[in-house]
C-alpha cells in the first residue's frame, strides 16, 4: 500500500510558508511524490473521472441516482472546458478531480441561479472562468491501495487547484474565477482566499441552498502575492515549458456516446446553442448525431408498439 502520512504539523508548517520556491512540480515532489496534476488525456480518463463525480455527488446528495452512474455537464463538450485530475501514477488511481470552464456563448452553469451577477462582471470587462464538478475519491483505501491522512488529501486538492491557475495562466485569457458552492464546502475555497481580501473580490449574498459566489482577479491576486502567504500558495512561478499540451480532445464518436446515448444533453439545446456549439467542431456534424437518437427512439418506440398489439390481437 502506498502511505501519504502527512501530519497537521507539516501542513500548518506547508500554509504559513507555503510550497518550495519555483514551479509546482518541486512541491509535489516534496509532499506528493508519484502523482500528477494534469488534463484527462484519454476518454477511459474522463469516464472514470464522470463516475467519481457521480459517487460522489450522490453520497452527498447533490444528485438523485441515474442509470449511467456518471454526471457531466453540458459545457463540458466544448474544447476550452477542461477536466483536470490528480492522478497516481503506480495505481494508475484517479484521486480527484475538477473542472475548467471557460466562459463561452454557452455561458456557465452558474448562469442558471446567477446569470445578473455575472452579467455585471462580463459588462466590466472580466473573462470569467467557473470551478465545478470538484469531488475526492475516499474509495482508494477500502481498495487497499492508498493510504493518506486528511492533511494529506488537503494537500491533493491544493496541488490540484494550483495546477489548475497555473494552466489558465498558461494557456488562455481568463482573468477572473468564480466559483458558487454549499457552506459546507468552503474550507476548501477558503484555500483559494477569495473571501479575504475586499480588492480581489466581489461577493454576492444569495437567499437559496448555495452560500456564497466568490470572484477574484487575477491580476490583483498576484499583485498582493508577496503580501500574503495564501495567495502565494496559488500563484507562484510558472513552469517553463507547459505540462498542460497533452489532453482530450473528443471525437466525433465520443460526442455521441457521452451526450446524446449516455445523458440526451445534445437533444436539449436551443437553436442558438447548437449553431455556437456547432462553431467549435466545423468537421463534426452535431445535427446528424442528435438526430440518430430522435430516430432510434422512434424506431424502438414502434417496435414496442408492434409487439404490444400483437400480443393484444393474439
Amino acid at each position: 500500500m502506498h502511505q501519504y502520512n502527512i501530519s497537521s504539523k507539516i501542513f500548518r508548517e506547508f500554509l504559513i510558508q507555503g510550497p518550495p520556491p519555483g514551479p509546482i512540480q518541486e512541491s509535489i515532489n516534496r509532499y506528493l511524490p508519484g502523482f500528477d496534476f494534469r488534463p484527462v488525456r484519454t476518454i477511459d480518463e474522463f469516464n472514470v473521472a464522470s463516475q467519481l463525480i457521480y459517487q460522489e455527488f450522490l453520497s452527498q446528495q447533490f444528485i438523485l441516482p441515474h442509470h449511467n452512474h456518471r454526471k457531466i455537464l453540458l459545457h463540458q463538450i466544448l474544447p476550452s472546458t477542461v477536466t483536470f485530475v490528480a492522478h497516481h501514477s503506480q495505481t494508475n488511481k484517479i484521486m480527484a478531480t475538477v473542472t475548467v470552464i471557460e466562459d463561452s456563448p454557452l455561458g456557465l452553469p452558474m448562469d442558471a441561479k446567477h446569470y445578473e451577477q455575472l452579467i455585471s462582471l462580463r459588462l466590466g470587462g472580466r473573462h470569467l472562468v467557473e470551478f465545478n464538478l470538484l469531488a475526492m475519491n475516499h474509495t482508494v483505501e477500502a481498495d487497499n491501495v492508498l493510504y493518506m491522512t486528511r492533511q494529506a488529501r488537503l494537500l491533493v486538492i491544493y496541488h490540484l487547484l494550483r495546477s489548475v491557475l497555473d494552466y489558465l495562466r498558461m494557456h488562455t485569457e481568463v482573468n477572473t474565477l468564480v466559483v458558487s458552492y454549499k457552506s459546507k464546502h468552503d474550507p476548501i475555497y477558503k484555500l483559494l482566499a477569495m473571501d479575504k481580501f475586499e480588492k480581489a473580490q466581489m461577493v454576492f449574498k444569495l437567499t437559496d441552498n448555495w452560500a456564497l459566489i466568490h470572484a477574484g482577479r487575477f491580476e490583483e491576486w498576484i499583485g498582493q502575492k508577496i503580501n500574503h502567504p495564501a495567495i502565494r500558495l496559488f500563484f507562484g512561478d510558472l513552469p517553463i515549458e507547459s505540462p498542460y499540451h497533452k489532453r482530450l480532445f473528443f471525437s466525433e464518436s465520443e460526442i455521441k456516446t457521452l451526450f446524446v446515448d449516455h445523458s440526451n444533453l445534445l437533444l436539449s439545446l436551443t437553436e442558438q446553442q447548437m449553431v455556437a456549439i456547432q462553431r467549435y467542431y466545423p468537421l463534426y456534424n452535431l445535427r446528424d448525431l442528435a438526430q440518430s437518437k430522435d430516430v432510434l427512439d422512434h424506431l424502438t418506440e414502434a417496435i414496442d408498439h408492434h409487439f404490444r398489439t400483437k400480443t393484444k390481437t393474439t
